[in-house]
């Protein structure tokens, strides 16, 4: 029963972030405009993460799809707001580069329709440095209430959640080896974690659009 209300309100939690961008839609700058319109598309992507799951089938190629969508979008955001270094924004071209590369190569190439691939992990770990870096952002425009600064909200939102399922990805390399009750408990733990992290994700997000950068 308390699975199953999590559940919910981990799905209907992806429209707290459109709330809180209606709210204060009169007070949005350019680049929180950019997160409503971000906020729209999240409401979209669950809605047929949500159809899929309803149609019997897995959800995790969509949502590894949806993570690389995600990554792009935020290398550029986050470069728009306060553009990173050479060194980190070659980097991060070269990584999304190799990414599509591999990605293209494991399903269309060699056709390997695993439920996630390797480099899940991978993004999973750089959206954490990127996170934690425009955190870091934040602390040096010399403002004393950086807390009221909303990039501060939306990288700690995103350090959080990442940093909450990365140890539970690691299912896809060991999940061969756990059998019965303790694969049980894992799937069951993995799913909590998500639903936890998912709907401190859109709180946070939320909050985020009553602030001003």
């Amino acid at each position: 029963m308390i699975w199953i209300i999590l559940y919910y309100v981990s799905l209907f939690s992806t429209l707290l972030p459109l709330i809180g961008a209606i709210r204060y839609f009169k007070q949005l700058d350019k680049h929180q405009f950019i997160l409503f319109l971000y906020a729209i598309f999240l409401v979209v992507v669950q809605f047929f993460d949500s159809l899929i799951v309803r149609l019997g089938y897995t959800n995790y190629l969509f949502f590894e799809g949806f993570l690389i969508v995600e990554l792009i979008f935020f290398i550029w955001f986050f470069n728009r707001w306060k553009p990173y270094s050479k060194s980190f924004l070659i980097t991060s071209v070269l990584f999304v580069v190799i990414l599509l590369i591999v990605e293209y190569l494991q399903y269309f190439v060699y056709q390997n329709l695993k439920e996630v691939s390797y480099t899940f992990p991978l993004i999973i770990i750089f959206c954490i440095v990127q996170s934690a870096l425009m955190l870091l952002k934040t602390f040096d425009l010399n403002d004393t209430e950086f807390n009221r600064n909303y990039i501060f909200w939306i990288a700690f939102a995103r350090l959080i959640y990442f940093m909450a399922i990365l140890p539970f990805n690691i299912y896809f390399f060991i999940g061969d080896e756990l059998k019965g009750d303790i694969l049980n408990i894992y799937r069951y733990t993995d799913a909590v974690i998500n639903h936890l992290a998912n709907i401190t994700l859109n709180a946070l997000l939320m909050y985020s659009f009553r602030c001003r950068s």
